[in-house]
């Protein structure tokens, strides 16, 4: 999720159970950038263990190859969310915890 704070964009990448919605990991980053997806799930995986599954978005920070490569070597199986032009206000993540 993007926001402009003081004429500044930035993201925020959180981590949470798909299951009790709990936030498991979570950081902000000024640049949407692998290294900051990466920190929050080696926290998570530190904290928590390795997940099976990682819905997300499809941003640059989780479809670099940085992040592929890290997935594939813990098993995660990456589901990026893919909505069609126009419609990406019906994404899953956006509507079921009305982040807008």
């Amino acid at each position: 999720m993007d926001r402009l704070l003081d004429g500044v964009k930035w993201w925020s990448i959180i981590l949470l159970d798909g299951y009790s919605r709990t936030m498991l990991a979570g950081a902000i980053a000024p640049t949407e950038a692998s290294w900051g997806t990466l920190m929050v799930l080696y926290t998570a995986c530190l904290r928590y263990g390795a997940p099976e599954h990682l819905l997300s978005d499809s941003g640059g920070a989780f479809t670099s190859n940085a992040v592929k490569a890290v997935l594939k070597r813990l098993q995660i199986e990456p589901k990026p969310l893919v909505s069609p032009p126009g419609e990406r206000y019906k994404n899953l993540m956006e509507t079921h915890f009305n982040i807008q």
